[in-house]
């Protein structure tokens, strides 16, 4: 596991994309260890919080667009008077 450290650390907001998908996607993953050491290499200044936290939102749309379809609330319907 160790040899593939540098890797994951390069890549750790496509490696947070892809755990967060698969969480949103009903795999159950850990996603706490996830977090924390994203925050991590947030507070150590090897990630950016900006493209960090726009990469988590997008993950989040992308999956309930591709679950739901577009157009469609996920809470139910909403009717309006």
């Amino acid at each position: 596991m160790t040899q593939h450290l540098p890797a994951i650390v390069e890549n750790a907001q496509w490696v947070l994309f892809a755990w967060i998908l698969a969480n949103q996607g009903g795999v159950p993953v850990p996603v706490v260890p996830a977090l924390f050491g994203v925050g991590a290499l947030i507070a150590s200044g090897r990630l950016s919080v900006v493209t960090t936290m726009v990469g988590n939102q997008d993950t989040c749309i992308n999956r309930a667009l591709l679950a739901d379809g577009p157009g469609e609330c996920p809470a139910g319907s909403v009717s309006l008077p």
